[in-house]
Order: C-alpha cells, then structure tokens, then sequence
C-alpha cells in the first residue's frame, strides 16, 4: 500500500473516531450550529477571535460551548463565569491544552504553556518568587535609566518611535533577565527578540491550528495538506532554542568569572548551585524562566506604550490634566521618580485605563493590533509626545 493510501486510511479513520466517539451524558452549555462530522471548524475563528467570540456570547450567554475536531471548547464572556471557575473552582479547571504547534517550536518548558502539574507549579514559584514588590525595586534605577533614555530619543525624532520603544523594552528585560547592557539596535538580543515576535505572529492561534487538532499529521510529509504550522516550526525551532541557550551560558559563564551582576536567571543559577544534586531539567526550568520574561516581556511592553501614544492623541484632554498633574508633583527642575507615584493618582488611572483599554495579548496570544496603532494615530494628527517627554524637555 503506497503512503497516500496510508495517509488517506488515517484520516478517515481518525474522522471515524471523531464522529463515533462516546457521547457525554452531561448537559453542555449553548452555541453555534454545529456541522456533523467538523463540528464548528468551519465558523471557527482565525484572526479577532475574541470579537467573534464576543458576537457569540450575545446571542447563546456567558458560557458559550463550541467544538472542533479533537478538541472542545468553553467560552467565558464574563468576569462572573471567569470567576466562578477558573478562580473559585481553579482546582478543576486551572490546566491548558496540548500546544502541539508551540512544543515542536520548542517553546516547552514555558510558563505560559506548560499543563497543570507540579513543574507549571515549579515555574510559578520560581518567577513569582523573582518578581515580588520587593524583589522588583533593585530594578528601578534600570528603568530610570532606560526610561529617560527613551524620553530622549523620542524627543529628538519625529519618526522611528516603534522602533525607539522595542529597543527600550528589550534592553530593559534583558538588563532584568540576565543583567546585560544594550548599547546598539543591532545587539543580537534585539535580533533575536524580532525573530521571536515573527515566529509567534506566524505559528497560527495557539492551539487552534489544524495540527494542533490533529497531531498526527506533525509527523506527515510537508507537502500534506494541514502541515504547513508543523514545518514552519521545524524550521525556526534553532531561534528558540538560541533564545534559551545563549543567555543562560552566557550568565553562567559571567557567574563564573566572579561577576556578581544580579538578575533573574543569575539569581536562579546561584540557588542551583547551591543545591547537592543539579539535573538537566533544573537546568532547563532556568532557562525557560529567563526565556519567558525575555519573550514575554520585550514586544507586550513595546506595545503597551504605543496604546497609551494612540491615548493621548485621541484623548488630549487627560494627556494636559496628566501634565497637569505632573508639573504641581514634580516640578520643572527634577524628572519623576518611582517615589512620585503614590502621589500621582490620575497619573496612576491613566496606566491602569490603557492595560485595561487595548490588553496586547488577548485571549493569552500575540496580537497584532499593536502594529497598527502608530498608522491608525498617524491619521488623527501628528501627536505630542505624553506628560513625561514635556517634563524631560524642561529638565535638561
């Protein structure tokens, strides 16, 4: 029997299960008209799922039911249903799916993707314990600094700021992660976290990938119908990989070269060689937690700071009462430091309103509407920089 033939077999067969499946004798929440054998595969969103999902919730309630091929799935249009079972019934539903896809990419170990268990717990002490109120505050003269820098440099341009706030964001997550200086723009941590933002922006929706659905067919011949996320994996899995190797050899290196420049993955090496018995997977866990601030924390910050430009230009109101704010706080003489904080409360809203107006990641994955913000504010008019760029031009 040739391959084709095999791999047809397989198919129908997998299909055969699907559809002959036990059924489950419990009720299910309600939603979209299901097909036969596909489910809701065809309806299923690809790109604003959470629009689509919203669109749902409006018509079947806060807990909408859809169901694809291996695979079902609880929609939750609430803060009420959130609540109710992923915080006071979190012992049952506090777990994740299989992301084919993102392991064959290799980004496994990985905080945000690992299952319910006691490394997902692991990881969780280890970043929690490192990102702590007081754990963060040896990282604000960091910030100071790299804050006033990036006032400076959008100060002097009036083109370029995406560009401005990814070197700003990432030389700032890896003075965090790792406890090195970026000078350039050409420094090979900016390439790799540009490398990074291109392989999640192209891997498909987390989970929701034909292979993903049907994991047999990552071991299927490229030319398959449905492989296409399995091969585009393969192939840039060694920037992965590089995003895990290179920063911890480099920490460990320095470690051992009596350099006592702390951050988040030295701190974690320091505890493991303390320890009488180290393992590979010690080893790997460390890796993947300065990965994940690394990856994590790079773009999503970058992209924060261009919805709170898209903000103030739309809303230049708040921008003059933040200003506002800031010049009977501060003063003309000084730039705001952390200290400051507490007593600027509009100030303070205004961060909170911009997390909680355009999140970056919703539905926990990369988005894209970050990009077009700069175009979009392009077209209301050409925006001033917000309270802190005035206040840095009056203090130098």
């Amino acid at each position: 029997m040739s391959f084709d033939n095999i791999a047809i077999l397989l198919t129908i067969v997998a299909l055969l299960a699907f559809v002959l499946r036990p059924k489950t004798r419990y009720p299910l929440p309600p939603g979209p008209q299901a097909d036969l054998v596909l489910g809701h595969l065809r309806i299923f969103p690809s790109d604003n799922e959470g629009i689509v999902f919203h669109e749902w919730a409006q018509q079947y309630g806060d807990v909408v039911y859809v169901k694809v091929p291996g695979r079902s799935v609880i929609i939750l249009d609430s803060v009420e249903a959130a609540t109710d079972l992923m915080e006071k019934r979190s012992a049952i539903y506090s777990d994740r799916p299989v992301f084919t896809v993102l392991e064959l990419v290799g980004f496994l170990p990985d905080l945000g993707f690992l299952p319910y268990g006691k490394r997902f717990q692991k990881h969780r002490r280890m970043m929690q314990s490192s990102l702590t109120q007081d754990a963060c505050i040896p990282w604000r003269d960091a910030q100071t600094v790299y804050a006033r820098q990036l006032a400076n440099n959008l100060a002097g341009t009036s083109s370029g700021h995406e560009s401005h706030m990814s070197w700003f964001t990432t030389a700032l997550i890896v003075k965090v992660a790792y406890g090195f200086d970026i000078e350039s723009k050409e420094d090979e941590y900016v390439q790799l976290a540009e490398k990074n933002e291109f392989i999640l922006n192209n891997c498909g929706t987390p989970g929701g990938t034909m292979v993903d659905f049907f994991p047999f067919l990552q071991h299927f011949p490229s030319w398959f119908p449905g492989t296409h996320y399995a091969n585009f994996a393969r192939k840039w899995r060694w920037v992965i990989r590089r995003l895990y190797d290179m920063p911890y050899e480099r920490v460990r290196q320095a470690i051992d070269n009596g350099d006592d420049t702390p951050s988040l993955v030295a701190h974690h090496i320091k505890k493991l060689d303390a320890q009488a018995e180290v393992t590979e997977d010690d080893i790997e866990d460390v890796k993947s937690i300065g990965a994940v601030a690394f990856a994590a924390g790079a773009e999503t910050t970058a992209s924060t700071l261009m919805v709170f430009l898209l903000a103030m230009t739309l809303h230049p109101e708040h921008q003059r009462r933040a200003q506002a704010e800031i010049d009977e706080v501060v003063g003309e003489d000084r730039l705001p430091e952390f200290e400051d904080r507490k007593s600027l409360p509009f100030v303070e809203c205004l961060v909170q309103e911009v997390l909680r107006w355009h999140p970056v990641v919703p539905l926990g994955e990369k988005s894209t509407f970050a990009r077009r913000i700069l175009m979009l504010s392009y077209q209301y008019q050409e925006y001033r920089i917000a309270a802190w760029k005035i206040t840095y031009t009056r203090a130098c």
